[in-house]
């Protein structure tokens, strides 16, 4: 009977609580603050309970999470926590360039970025890496570890997904989402990069390869374009000299003179590249000289000659 119970008392996480009586129950009863951490890693994934119930005789009955049936099931106390883990997306970076095959996408999954202990710890299966973008007909979607290179480390994993086939150029969104064992999803960690695997297109339109000219302003002319990684910019080197860049135009075409300093055969180099650092060269071979042919001597053989017969004309220049 209810009268004759001295004391009941709940042993819980070390933490002792006296219950008392419910009058409208005749339940015994207490509050008290469920322990910080997880209960995900303990034995059986609970915190045990023990009661202890005293009559006032002094006689006790104990029971705790061993007991059979309902009752220890009732000594067994799950504590979820609600810090969400960490997702890091390592590579490739925010912005980065790809100038070959994306071959790999590195990550970093932490369930214990904001705590010491009682995590419940990263749930591996619930990866879900999403890579869309570029020229890609549908999401590429991988779930769960299988997939993976995995290694554990302290709170989490270090991982490694190899795309079963090969990423084409274009612009990409690679987002990463993964949960704890207790259910608490972290924050889409996204990135967005540029797989640029192709130099940009270079048309030279001017000047013409071989070209021989007096004029020392030479036009280096042409068309540029990038598909993947745009905008571009042209650079010109003559003669070993850095000459600098071109402005380009929207449409990709280019234009501007040039100074010769001196006379002779020219090397004129233009270089195309792209925001990916790939790189397409045209080089063209001319020959310059303002100077003026002097003509020393000018011989008519015979002079005088008569009508209508052969002569021959000599003419020295240098």
């Amino acid at each position: 009977m209810a009268g004759t119970i001295n004391s009941v008392k709940a042993l819980i996480n070390g933490q002792e609580y006296t219950l008392t009586l419910n009058s409208s129950t005749g339940k015994y009863e207490a509050q008290g603050i469920a322990p910080s951490g997880s209960s995900f890693n303990l034995e059986g994934g609970y915190y045990p309970i023990e009661v202890t119930a005293t009559y006032v005789t002094g006689t006790t009955s104990v029971v705790n999470d061993k007991t059979e049936g309902v009752v220890g099931e009732g000594c067994r106390m799950c504590v979820r926590e609600k810090v969400k883990p960490t997702a890091i997306i390592n590579y490739p970076t925010q912005g980065q360039y790809i100038t070959t095959e994306l071959q790999k996408i590195e990550f970093t999954v932490l369930d214990n970025t904001s705590q010491e202990s009682g995590f419940s710890g990263i749930n591996i299966d619930s990866i879900v890496v999403n890579i869309t973008g570029g020229s890609l007909n549908e999401p590429v979607v991988i779930r769960g570890s299988k997939s993976l290179e995995v290694t554990p480390i302290e709170g989490g994993y270090e991982c490694i997904l190899v795309p079963s086939e090969p990423i084409p150029d274009g612009v990409y969104t690679v987002s990463l989402d993964v949960s704890d064992n207790d259910g608490n999803a972290a924050v889409t960690a996204v990135v967005t990069a540029t797989i640029d695997t192709a130099p940009p297109e270079l048309s030279v339109i001017s000047p013409a390869e071989g070209l021989n000219t007096s004029n020392n302003v030479i036009t280096v002319a042409g068309n540029t374009s990038d598909v993947t990684s745009a905008p571009v910019k042209v650079s010109v080197n003559i003669n070993g000299e850095d000459k600098g860049t071109i402005p380009v135009n929207d449409d990709g075409s280019f234009s501007k003179d040039f100074m010769l300093t001196f006379s002779g055969n020219q090397v004129i180099v233009i270089t195309t590249t792209d925001s990916a650092g790939k790189a397409s060269s045209v080089t063209r071979n001319i020959y310059f000289s303002a100077d003026v042919p002097t003509i020393k001597s000018v011989i008519i053989t015979p002079n005088p000659v008569d009508g209508g017969t052969t002569f021959t004309i000599t003419v020295e220049v240098e």
